[in-house]
């Protein structure tokens, strides 16, 4: 007999909807690379790192689409890849930095089952998207 899936907390479920997005508004190509899915794995790497930033995980704002080596890169050389993220997409940083202002100086708990509807509605419409072409 299978087992039925654990239901993943809202959380964590709220965060694999943002990688999706992400991937899908970045096209499912790296953003550093330019290289494609049918290529290379690709990963929701995470700007803001979770550890620090636990509240700015679940934004798609907050994401970005790499592939696995560049990925790695990304952890492996913070100081070069943030100096590379903010000469790269310098009106991006500044409106992630805005929105890390926002949700971090918020003294509201996050709403996890809210954002994880509304992160389900922003999904939709770039499925809907895809399904005109």
């Amino acid at each position: 007999m299978k087992k039925p899936k654990k239901k993943k907390k809202p959380y964590k479920a709220c965060i694999a909807l943002a990688k999706k997005i992400a991937k899908a508004r970045d096209g499912h190509k790296s953003v550093k690379s330019g290289i494609t899915g049918e290529v290379k794995q690709l990963h929701g790497s995470h700007i803001l790192g979770i550890g620090a930033h636990p509240k700015m995980a679940v934004y798609p704002l907050n994401i970005k689409t790499l592939t696995s080596r560049e990925h790695r890169w990304w952890h492996s050389a913070p100081t070069e890849s943030g100096e590379w993220f903010v000469k790269a997409f310098p009106e991006w940083a500044e409106e992630l930095e805005e929105l890390r202002k926002k949700v971090e100086n918020s003294t509201k708990k996050p709403d996890y089952q809210l954002i994880y509807q509304e992160l389900k509605e922003e999904l939709k419409k770039y499925e809907d998207a895809q399904t005109i072409y």
